[in-house]
């Protein structure tokens, strides 16, 4: 498939934050300024060690180590508004080229390390547990997805691979048990911890070739949620989606010199079983009563409806590199693959330039580069299978609800502690949404009494969407989603190592 540089609109939408939100205090545009230094929280006490080494002789059997039956479960975009906004389902930004490259100016702006953190800092998994319940609120998971054990981020989840890997960075996961569901929380040293010194064009690169369609203008960046089944463990995994890729038939039909398809096959159209919910409506928050913020001083995020749901096999993620790397494109998507293998993510966008001026960009569907490195990386799988079955294992031991531990481990170290919180750390999720969450994940109640229907989306026609739709029309009315851009989930080339929130 050739794609043409044509663009899909006129309107661009930065993805970085270069002002003044979420923080006040942040550089204007044009403006770069390190993160300043913010000491580490303090540590609790170790209460059991887990040896990378040991992690070896862990019986794992042959068919767990692939990934299987993956499904997409929810997702939602973040728009740049006063107050904690964001809209179900969302839809990633669109991949719009240029029709004639031009000179993009290099990266500068203030970037999160943890974007949902950033923008919501004491619940950071809440608007990922809110937009699961207004797809799925009326339906038990294991009615969907079977049994869920795990619920962590591209993040957590990479950081636990590189552990087994032997090639451990420094990381901190806060570890919190729902019913039987283990999640693990990403944990920076601030909530707005930004990344230092991002250099090249990984930003403005996706300003000028990619767009937000009509329904979600005025969005940030776009998250998804997606379960699979790996290790004999049901695992719900949130990212960040860079962009989606529009069918063949939407696509402007010139040809783009210098842009190329590899091995790759148009995406299906398909948008699943959520596609009702394609319409841009206001939705009332679950603490109706309570519009401008919780008990606990947090301010209420609110939720409305807008975009589409688009399936996983759209998805891309996007990489830049200088045009002296031209040949080394074995060498530059190695390292991407367990990334895109975590994601379930089967397209990559990799576009090459010479001092912003990008003349080579190639999108590349990744599907059998994904499954060789699954097939290659076994050992490293089985290891990690049995890390992951370790924590769940540890986290319900004689607990079924309220666990609270951290996992920490310094960079290049061969031992994860399995540590006490530290006391007085807010809960992950607000007090109302804890309460509907664990309600949902009890596989023995069925009463659903604590569902907020407001925030049940996902209905069998269109009449009763429309009748819901109206109930919260005449309820309240939520202010649509507008305002600026924030920041790109994606590599500076000139930052090796750097990765933004997932």
């Amino acid at each position: 498939m050739a794609l043409s540089n044509s663009r899909g609109n006129n309107s661009r939408y930065p993805w970085r934050i270069s002002r003044a939100f979420p923080p006040t205090d942040q550089p204007s545009r044009g403006a770069s300024r390190p993160s300043p230094a913010v000491p580490s929280a303090p540590y609790g006490k170790v209460r059991r060690e887990i040896s990378a080494f040991d992690l070896s002789a862990a019986t794992v059997e042959d068919n767990d180590l692939r990934i299987s039956g993956c499904k997409t479960v929810a997702s939602y975009n973040w728009v740049t508004k006063p107050e904690a906004s964001i809209v179900v389902p969302g839809m990633p930004a669109k991949w719009t080229p240029l029709l004639t490259p031009k000179q993009l100016s290099e990266d500068c702006g203030t970037f999160y390390r943890d974007r949902n953190a950033a923008f919501y800092p004491k619940h950071p998994l809440e608007p990922a547990v809110r937009s699961i319940l207004s797809f799925h609120a009326d339906i038990k998971p294991t009615e969907s997805f079977g049994t869920v054990d795990l619920f962590g981020c591209g993040s957590t989840l990479a950081s636990l691979l590189h552990f087994a890997q032997g090639k451990a960075p420094f990381f901190r996961i806060l570890v919190e048990v729902v019913g039987s569901v283990v999640h693990l929380v990403r944990r920076e040293r601030s909530p707005r911890d930004t990344i230092p010194d991002v250099r090249g064009y990984g930003h403005s690169f996706p300003e000028s070739y990619t767009t937000w369609d009509p329904e979600v203008r005025g969005s940030s960046f776009h998250q998804r949620i997606v379960n699979y089944q790996l290790g004999g463990l049901g695992i719900f995994c949130l990212f960040e989606g860079d962009g989606y890729l529009p069918s063949e038939s939407t696509l402007p039909t010139e040809p783009a010199p210098k842009e190329t398809t590899v091995r790759g096959s148009t995406p299906s159209t398909d948008e699943g079983a959520f596609s009702c919910l394609s319409v841009s409506s206001p939705m009332v928050p679950s603490s109706a009563n309570n519009p401008g913020g919780r008990s606990d001083g947090e301010p209420e995020l609110r939720v409305s409806v807008a975009g589409h749901l688009k399936p996983q096999n759209s998805i891309f993620e996007l990489k830049t590199r200088s045009i002296k790397r031209q040949h080394e494109q074995d060498a530059i998507m190695q390292p991407q693959l367990a990334r895109l293998w975590l994601r379930q993510v089967p397209n990559l966008v990799l576009a090459y330039h010479t001092s912003g001026l990008f003349t080579d960009i190639r999108i590349m569907d990744v599907h059998s580069d994904v499954s060789d490195w699954e097939k290659k990386e076994a050992a490293v799988i089985r290891k990690f299978v049995a890390l992951l079955r370790q924590i769940v294992d540890i986290a319900r031991s004689g607990l079924a609800s309220g666990c609270r531990m951290e996992l920490t481990c310094e960079e290049g170290a061969s031992i994860l502690c399995v540590r006490d919180q530290e006391p007085d750390l807010p809960q992950f999720l607000s007090q109302d949404t804890l309460k509907r969450w664990e309600t949902w994940l009890d596989e023995d109640d069925t009463s659903h009494s604590d569902v907020d229907d407001s925030e049940s989306w996902c209905l069998t026609d269109d009449d009763a969407f429309e009748s819901n739709l109206q109930k919260s029309e005449t309820s309240q009315t939520v202010t649509r989603n507008a305002g600026t851009m924030g920041a790109a989930n994606i590599e500076a080339d000139a930052t090796a190592g750097n990765e933004m929130a997932s």
